[in-house]
């Protein structure tokens, strides 16, 4: 026989009540069983819920090296786009072979720097 959530809510209403008053657990599951008719061991499961109905938190897996080698490819188009909108040609003309960090450092764009770094990096460091 299947119990409704109704029954189970009221079952466990009245055994709280009970053990209020000064009954222990056990007692009060057992009296209550042998009076409603219910095994014991279901009362004691509605009472106590198994821990394994909770649904369980996954771990996010790690991409796969085609997946992370993808996600730096997109950072590197997104990186490229953001210096073509940003970034003065005339000043950067003279730094064209110098890394990124070397021409922001030259041409004091600290703060893009670290904006570049996080779009590049974003999400490959390991753990």
């Amino acid at each position: 026989m299947a119990w409704t959530d109704q029954c189970k809510i009221a079952f466990k209403t009245n055994a709280e009540g009970l053990i209020h008053n000064g009954k222990g657990v056990r007692e009060t599951l057992r009296e209550l069983a042998k009076d409603s008719g219910i095994p014991y061991g279901t009362v004691r499961d509605w009472y106590y819920p198994k821990k394994d109905s909770v649904p369980k938190v996954r771990n996010k897996k790690k991409p796969s090296q085609e997946t992370a080698w993808k996600n730096v490819a997109r950072r590197m188009e997104s990186l490229t786009k953001y210096m073509a909108e940003n970034c003065d040609p005339s000043a950067c003309d003279p730094l064209a072979e110098v890394s990124v960090e070397t021409r922001c450092t030259v041409l004091g764009h600290a703060e893009n720097l670290r904006s570049w770094r996080d779009i590049l990096y974003r999400g490959t460091e390991r753990r």
